[in-house]
Formats: C-alpha cells, sequence, structure tokens
C-alpha cells in the first residue's frame, strides 16, 4: 500500500509541474515575454509524448506575439504530425 502511495505521489508531483508550466507560460504571454514563454515551453516540451502538441503549443505561443510566419511553419509541421 505505502508503494501504491508512493508512485501516487510522483505522479501528483509531475501533474503539478505541467499545471505550473502551462500557467507561468500563459504569465508570461500576457506580459509580453516571448523569450521567456519560449523558454518555459521548452522545458515543458520535453516531457510530452506527442511531438504534434508540442510544436502546436509553440505555434500558439508564436501566434500570440503576433509572429504569424513562424507559428504557420510549426502549424503545418503540427498538421503533418497529426496526420502520420
Amino acid at each position: 500500500m505505502l508503494n501504491f502511495e508512493k508512485r501516487g505521489g510522483m505522479k501528483q508531483t509531475q501533474f503539478d509541474k505541467h499545471t505550473i508550466a502551462w500557467f507561468k507560460i500563459a504569465e508570461c504571454v500576457s506580459r509580453g515575454e516571448k523569450e521567456r514563454a519560449l523558454g518555459v515551453y521548452r522545458l515543458l516540451s520535453h516531457s510530452f509524448n506527442d511531438n504534434a502538441v508540442a510544436r502546436q503549443l509553440e505555434a500558439d505561443i508564436y501566434l500570440s506575439f503576433e509572429e504569424y510566419d513562424a507559428a504557420i511553419a510549426l502549424y503545418r509541421i503540427a498538421m503533418e504530425m497529426y496526420q502520420k
């Protein structure tokens, strides 16, 4: 029973870190801190099991800073990954 609680605790801690990272990205975007938002994204993206989701999030960040060319290119990459 104790072993199960430890594993659940680790999963909860990892979930909490992901949640904090998502909010940190949103906070950086709202403050106009593009490089900081991308830095947090890069750390968070290593934990994704799906590269398409990672590219889509990166595109969303660029879009929020009105960098349309970069966002479109990343959305296309994400779309190709989703199709595969």
